[in-house]
């Protein structure tokens, strides 16, 4: 925390105490904890408590729905999901009679972060599409990037990267806009995530210090924890130790100081290290620590991690009974034996399906019985061992592989695993290629639209003080130069404005898509182009529309580009009427959109799907990208898009979609 921030806070203190007005006095409690979230928890959470009863007792509503706010995200990170979820359920009921979009929005996308943490990302991904709809008609960038970033770490957990990725660079931008530092550091931090699980350790080691560059400078005690532990695991893969240890460390010992939730992933995380080390006591230490800390807060999957470390050293110590010695002056009560504690770790890692520690628990099982001489219960949790070892492996064609009958047969299916081995290795490798290069492709042409917009807007700005500065004194001639170069400026800024929108299109997500009530969407896409449908006099005849399973942002995007693109082609002298209905195929909807517009001339009806394509560069503006954009959003989910169209008469595109 810098020492600025440390004066305000002090001020706001002082100001607390000296102020006898109730109204005033959680006035200056709020901006307290804003000041206090999220460098300082336990005393934000004390303050904000506090907040609540004085809003409660003054009946301030507004006040009682901002203090629960942030009390929520504070109950959060301490992992008290149920309370965090009263608390904004109680905010969102006053937003709601106070009408507050801005802030029933940032609700939904909190109500969604907490259902993320718990991995109910179908959940998390319907309050994140919530959120999404309300920022966007309010037109809230802020709001849009939060939660795109947001989209971006369920995308990344689910392994798709590319999405990631696209909703990652999209949040960064506005965040480096906006100057968001502390968003713009989370960011930061999801990018350097994916670079190092695609094995590029230098691009992630540069995300992952710029990130905790900003973190230092604001004071994030939290944050600054997590970046230190992801530079220790980069190096932990490198297998630099040492670096690996060090890093971590510092991670345990901010953690420490503020009580964070996680700071028992940092003693697993400094155990492991110790592990590769060779430092098999102190290693046993931090599990201990970090098993005390999963049974004071309850998280079960530290807990089992805890104990299969444990395990693990006790299968390679050399004196073992050390090991024992440590772990039942440290668990006391709870530790009857090495066998209950085995089989409390495998119950724990059975209930939340941890495949991994399940595996590991049955082999550790399966040594202790062994060396016991209960040679059946080894035998029983060895096979148990092996069959979990094998799904792993990819269990169903081992276990076809196992179940045939005779070495002939054996022999067979053993030369077509090796041969499918080798087929998938191939493919694996053309994917994760193919993946990258995709990354790298999305990734430069951000860079490029990025690096392009701030020279093309200092040449409109200039361009624009020149005007006005010599507005008397230029002549005509000049005038119209100045004029061409602004013109041409604000034509590149929304060329490459749509290009990007073209570029960050991606089939990822598209299996998890929920019915999308299209009658509601055409409803707010109206209300959203209602001046420019005024303006030109047009009249909509919508049919009623089926649900389709559809990405919402898609659908938009869909259909505002035919329905501005039939607004703009209409004729001059006739009133512009456009119509849409759908008939229900077996499989899909067909869609379709008439106009009674200028229409497109038989030799160009190929053409404007195309890229760039522009019929009439002369009469209309626009840029080309976005019937291309149409078409590639139909194309994603399988279906088609055509015209059919008559000079003079209209034109109607024609498309499918799933049902």
């Amino acid at each position: 925390m810098n020492s600025l921030h440390l004066v305000n806070i002090e001020t706001l203190k002082t100001q607390l105490k000296q102020e006898k007005n109730q109204a005033k006095r959680i006035t200056i409690l709020y901006k307290l904890v804003q000041c206090l979230y999220p460098s300082d928890l336990t005393a934000a959470q004390q303050y904000a408590e506090e907040g609540i009863a004085m809003a409660q007792t003054e009946g301030d509503q507004r006040s009682l729905a901002n203090f629960s706010d942030i009390l929520a995200q504070v109950c959060r990170i301490h992992g008290q999901f149920s309370e965090a979820l009263h608390l904004l359920e109680q905010s969102l009921h006053i937003r709601e009679i106070l009408e507050d979009k801005e802030k029933i929005a940032n609700i939904y996308n909190s109500i969604g972060v907490i259902n993320e943490n718990q991995d109910n990302y179908a959940e998390a991904l319907r309050y994140y599409s919530k959120s999404l709809d309300i920022y966007q008609h309010i037109k809230n960038e802020f709001g849009q990037a939060n939660v795109l970033n947001n989209i971006g770490i369920i995308q990344f957990k689910r392994g798709n990267y590319i999405a990631a990725l696209e909703n990652y660079y999209s949040a960064l931008e506005v965040y480096e806009l906006l100057k968001l530092n502390a968003q713009l550091a989370g960011t930061l931090n999801n990018i350097g995530v994916i670079y190092k699980r695609q094995g590029d350790y230098k691009r992630a080691k540069y995300f992952y210090e710029k990130c905790l560059n900003i973190r230092q400078e604001l004071g994030d005690k939290s944050g600054m924890a997590l970046s230190f532990m992801n530079i220790g695991n980069l190096y932990k893969e490198q297998e630099e130790y040492n670096k690996a240890l060090d890093y971590h460390q510092q991670s345990l010992m901010l953690r420490v100081a503020i009580d964070d939730r996680e700071t028992g992933s940092s003693h697993l995380a400094i155990a492991a290290t110790l592990v590769k080390l060779d430092q098999l006591e102190i290693a046993t230490s931090h599990y201990l620590n970090a098993w005390k800390l999963s049974r004071e807060l309850l998280i079960s999957s530290m807990e089992v991690n805890a104990v299969v470390g444990l395990a693990k050293i006790c299968a390679v110590h050399k004196q073992k009974a050390i090991i024992e010695e440590m772990i039942r002056r440290e668990m006391g009560e709870a530790y009857q034996s090495m066998e209950v504690l085995l089989h409390n770790a495998l119950h724990a890692a059975e209930k939340i399906e941890h495949v991994n520690a399940t595996c590991i628990l049955y082999k550790s099982l399966a040594d202790f019985y062994r060396q016991k001489e209960d040679f059946a219960k080894a035998y029983q949790f060895l096979e148990k061992h092996i069959t979990t070892n094998n799904q792993l492996l990819d269990a169903q064609k081992l276990e076809t592989i196992n179940n045939l009958r005779n070495k002939h047969e054996l022999e067979q299916k053993e030369k077509l695993q090796k041969i499918n081995s080798e087929l998938e290795e191939t493919i694996r490798i053309r994917t994760e290629q193919l993946t990258m290069q995709n990354l790298q492709l999305k990734e430069y042409a951000r860079i490029v639209a990025h690096d392009l917009k701030e020279p093309v807007r200092n040449i409109g700005t200039f361009a624009n003080l020149l005007k006005k500065q010599f507005a008397d004194t230029i002549d005509d001639e000049v005038k119209e130069y100045l004029h061409f170069i602004l013109f041409n400026t604000n034509h590149i800024e929304q060329l490459l404005k749509d290009l990007m929108s073209y570029t960050i299109l991606s089939n990822s997500e598209i299996a998890d898509c929920q019915p999308v009530s299209l009658n509601q969407l055409l409803e707010n896409l109206t209300h959203l182009l209602h001046a420019r449908i005024q303006e030109s006099g047009t009249r909509l005849e919508i049919a009623n529309m089926p649900p389709v399973k559809v990405q919402e942002t898609h659908l938009k995007q869909l259909f505002q580009n035919l329905l501005q693109n039939a607004i703009k082609f209409r004729c001059k002298n006739v009133p512009c009427v456009i119509k849409m209905n759908y008939i229900e195929q077996e499989k899909s909807y067909l869609f379709s959109v008439k106009d009674n517009g200028i229409g497109i001339p038989p030799a160009s009806q190929q053409e404007v799907f195309r890229l760039f394509n522009r019929l009439d560069k002369k009469r209309f503006e626009g840029t080309g990208v976005g019937l291309a954009i149409c078409k590639k959003i139909v194309n994603m989910y399988g279906g088609n898009i055509w015209l059919e169209s008559e000079e003079g008469t209209g034109t109607t595109f024609f498309f499918t979609l799933p049902k």
